[in-house]
């Protein structure tokens, strides 16, 4: 079904969006994702889905610099080695996915989180593609 999947990582909510490399597709979550809640999801969407790899979007300051949230990024990606150690987890500089996402015109929160995910996870084929 689907190999990959990406997470645009909050403080509050995430946003989520399912993949698959061979084709290219790009599926945002449709529903609620509380940050309390990822590794319950996860567990539920790990094994349903059959996903090896998990893209993490990883901000930075204008600079390319660390910032406090990409501080928290690199936390919660240790938490999914720890958890689910056989999960390939790579980090996407998600520097304007969410502003990209906010061109649709979209207010509701949850949804941009997922829109932004979704271009994480486009982003990351794309590197893949020119390799």
């Amino acid at each position: 079904m689907f190999s990959h999947l990406a997470i645009d990582w909050g403080s509050k909510r995430c946003g989520l969006a399912f993949g698959e490399r061979a084709t290219g597709l790009v599926v945002p979550a449709t529903y609620p994702c509380p940050t309390g809640q990822i590794f319950e999801l996860l567990e539920r969407e790990l094994v349903q889905k059959n996903i090896y790899v998990v893209v993490l979007g990883k901000p930075t300051n204008f600079y390319q610099k660390a910032t406090e949230v990409s501080t928290a990024v690199e936390a919660f990606s240790r938490q999914l080695h720890s958890q689910f150690p056989n999960l390939t987890v790579e980090l996407v500089n998600e520097n304007g996915s969410t502003q990209k996402a906010r061109c649709f015109g979209i207010k509701d929160k949850a949804t941009l989180n997922h829109l932004a995910a979704a271009d994480i996870l486009e982003r990351y084929f794309y590197k893949l593609q020119q390799k």
